[in-house]
């Protein structure tokens, strides 16, 4: 649940293509040895996220800044990218939403990225392990989220 929610108006067959790739993808990339180079969870968050932009243009532009960012290569950039967009529009903000001049997003993704690709591991997964596996469950398991995003 990076940036929507089932709550938004989406299509309803988009949704129902979404749940039905649910079962078919997340069992093959629910493992346990989750690998950054399988780019099987970034692929399915731009296809959705691609879904998305079509179905809703007024998302577009955010999901074109974010996880369809040419620098989203891979599903930890993508991450990285959406979480560093949203802190920095939410940090330093008196709620209008603009955000602190003195943030800088690329500083917040090379933070949020070199934590995430660190080799320390944290009851015993490596912190891009436990990304993986925590976004899928979440899909899975929330009756309420059908997608990644």
């Amino acid at each position: 649940r990076l940036l929507t929610h089932k709550g938004t108006n989406m299509d309803p067959h988009m949704k129902r293509s979404s749940t039905s790739s649910l079962s078919s993808s997340s069992s093959s990339n629910d493992s346990t040895n989750y690998n950054s180079s399988d780019d099987s969870l970034l692929l399915r968050l731009q296809k959705e996220a691609q879904e998305i932009s079509t179905s809703e243009p007024a998302l577009s532009c955010m999901l074109r800044r974010t996880v369809l960012h040419p620098d989203a290569t891979t599903f930890e950039k993508a991450v990285a990218i959406a979480v560093s967009h949203r802190l920095s529009l939410s940090v330093g903000s008196t709620g209008g939403g603009c955000g602190s001049p003195d943030l800088c997003p690329n500083v917040l993704q090379d933070i949020f990225l070199s934590a995430v690709q660190s080799k320390h591991k944290e009851a015993g997964h490596a912190i891009a392990t436990a990304l993986a596996q925590d976004a899928l469950a979440y899909v899975r398991r929330d009756p309420a989220c059908d997608t990644l995003l």
